[in-house]
């Protein structure tokens, strides 16, 4: 006689040929990570004071920080009464950044 499977167990998917959670609730599968902060001081998400700070994903070296600003040419400009919220949210992005 066949046993009903637990919550969370795994079985394989016949046609597919990959492991298929069975009963599995969605925090088993997804996870929720923040992985981009961004500091403005009028609000908007690409005014000229916004900062972008983000967690990417280069598949050679892994997970590392990206600091940008959506205007400019490629330079980064950083206002002194910014710079300890700026400094603060990129040690944290840093902190959260997966190791290989």
């Amino acid at each position: 006689m066949a046993t009903q499977p637990e919550h969370g167990d795994i079985r394989k998917d016949g046609e597919q040929g990959r492991a298929v959670a069975i009963d599995a609730s969605f925090s088993d599968i997804f996870e929720s990570r923040i992985t981009k902060r961004t500091i403005t001081i009028d609000g908007s998400l690409a005014g000229d004071l916004t900062t972008h700070v983000e967690i990417v994903d280069e598949a050679s070296g892994g997970e590392s920080v990206l600091v940008t600003q959506p205007i400019g040419d490629g330079r980064l400009e950083i206002h002194p009464d910014e710079w300890p919220m700026l400094r603060a949210t990129i040690e944290q992005m840093v902190k959260a950044c997966r190791r290989d």
